[in-house]
């Protein structure tokens, strides 16, 4: 499904060469098969909104002279993110009357992945000539090099970055004095610098203590009451002016929110929140697994340190050695202190209701023995905590309604909205520091941006791959040497493994240039390393 969709990003049929999406040459009479299927159901999938109208326009002369003279003018904002397919559409529409209006800025084309190529861009902005200079009918160009979001600090330090480093080899073209940036309007001066990078050596753990690098510089800021821009001149910063983009926040996301939240600082993930993941429902989860089969050590010992019931390191080590083999749960039922046995009492109990009441009254009885609602609403965010509670709790009610579901199914329903991914109620808010990729602050602006994880190294994964394709030079193969027993890549793969790591390297010089165009008023810099010479 996902060749036959990949074809039809490229419009092509299954009668069309395929052999750079599938080498093995079975995909066309899968494709064709597929295709026969889908018409004879009167049906059309995704794919054929996108190469269906190209094709109609392409073939049917009535209606591509139909639709040259029904719009006065097309627009198309953002047209360095354009794919080949999106590109023929325009072509075909504007051919005869060449009213096609294009806008946007080749230093931000991050979508790589969904099939665009900045190279449509940049042909056009190679070969217009300069409006003033281009004849009727002629394609021309006019340069937007304005900036109004950021300040002058801002700007200075993106043309600093940008001149060095952009080159028509990486990044797609050169910056130079037309396309660097220019102060649209005059702004407040700030009393302290606008752009500050921090290279931090690391000793153990990068993540996390670039995390609490980060978290307590901003704690600093908030404490002092450090100036940004408001209408009126100057104002203390607040939590909800600051973002951290992170090229990968899934990843590494949760270490910053853990340093801020120690801090007493709430933060919100731009994109929303895994429910899953979040510290309350985590316990409640473990709980019910806990309830559900007592000896699963994992989500025992999570329950057991977690808020709700204080194990710390020195109890759980003390029941423990005394059994030190078998299941933790047959270590705890031989210990007779008070805490275990305590804990040992509440669980029955649960057990119980787990086989005689349903699912919501379960959960209302596990909230009535442990108080963990009101434990968590104590907690820093506590009104966060509670809807997430409640969301969870409403996806209970969700899934058993107009049917009987047992604990058990309800746990796996959990595991397989894992992979899904669930969002927080109340994640976002006023006086939280968001948490954002920069591919979604593409289009926003933030007062206060700190852009972290910068000595992240590159993903080059896609280049261990045994066959390399690649729209002009084909595919690349690797060679098997069956007497020495060893594979090494043919030329052709050299080639294009080459050219695939130069577009991803420009890919992140652009990722890089509309992370730092963020900033409105601070941009704050951490490059972290166990060796920073």
């Amino acid at each position: 499904a996902h060749l036959i969709s990949l074809a039809k990003d490229y419009c092509l049929g299954p009668e069309d060469d395929l052999s750079e999406i599938d080498p093995s040459g079975d995909l066309a009479d899968l494709y064709r098969a597929y295709e026969k299927r889908l018409r004879a159901t009167g049906n059309a999938d995704f794919g054929d909104l996108i190469m269906l109208p190209v094709m109609i326009l392409q073939k049917n002369e009535q209606i591509r002279h139909q639709m040259h003279y029904r719009f006065r003018v097309i627009m198309v904002d953002e047209y360095q993110d354009s794919n080949q397919v999106q590109d023929a559409i325009y072509s075909a529409l504007t051919a005869k009357r060449q009213n096609l209006f294009l806008v946007g800025d080749v230093k931000q084309s991050i979508y790589q992945f969904r099939l665009a190529d900045p190279g449509i861009f940049l042909k056009k902005y190679n070969t217009y000539l300069p409006a003033e200079a281009a004849k009727p009918l002629e394609g021309r160009k006019v340069l937007l090099s304005h900036n109004f979001r950021s300040g002058a600090e801002v700007i200075e330090a993106v043309n600093n970055v940008f001149s060095t480093c952009m080159t028509p080899k990486v990044g797609g073209l050169r910056y130079g004095e037309a396309e660097a940036l220019r102060e649209g309007v005059p702004h407040t001066p700030l009393n302290s610098p606008g752009t500050e990078l921090y290279a931090l050596e690391i000793r153990e753990d990068t993540y996390q203590e670039e995390a609490d690098f980060v978290a307590e510089k901003i704690r600093n800021m908030l404490d002092e009451g450090t100036l940004i821009r408001s209408r009126d001149g100057l104002r203390p910063v607040k939590a909800e002016d600051i973002v951290i983009l992170l090229r990968s926040p899934g990843s590494v996301g949760g270490h910053f929110q853990r340093a801020l939240e120690s801090r007493n600082i709430r933060c919100a993930s731009g994109g929303g929140t895994d429910l899953l993941q979040t510290q309350e429902i985590g316990t409640l989860r473990s709980l019910l697994q806990t309830i559900y089969n007592p000896r699963q050590d994992i989500p025992l010992i999570s329950t057991l340190a977690s808020p709700i019931f204080g194990f710390t390191a020195d109890d759980l080590a003390a029941f423990r050695a005394k059994r030190r083999f078998g299941s933790v749960y047959d270590a705890l039922v031989r210990d007779e202190s008070p805490k275990c046995q305590e804990f040992l009492r509440i669980l029955d109990t649960l057990r119980k209701d787990a086989r005689m009441h349903t699912l919501t009254q379960l959960l209302e009885r596990c909230f009535a023995l442990t108080r963990m609602d009101s434990i968590y609403a104590a907690m820093s965010g506590g009104d966060t905590r509670q809807a997430n509670l409640q969301t969870f709790c409403q996806l209970a009610v969700d899934f058993e309604m107009g049917n009987h579901r047992d604990l058990g199914q309800f746990l796996d329903h959990l595991d397989a909205m894992e992979a899904k991914g669930l969002i927080t109620a109340g994640s976002e808010g006023k006086d939280c520091v968001t948490i954002m990729s920069i591919h979604k602050s593409k289009g926003l602006e933030f007062p206060v941006v700190f852009l972290c994880g910068l000595s992240r190294e590159f993903n080059r994964d896609s280049l261990r791959s045994q066959i390399l394709c690649d729209r002009e030079l084909g595919l690349g193969l690797s060679v098997a040497d069956t007497k020495n027993r060893v594979r090494y890549p043919t030329v052709a793969k050299r080639a294009i493994a080459a050219r695939m790591m130069s577009e991803s390297l420009s890919e992140e010089m652009r990722v890089l240039y509309v992370a730092m165009t963020r900033a409105r008023d601070r941009l704050i810099m951490t490059y972290a390393s166990r060796n920073l010479e």
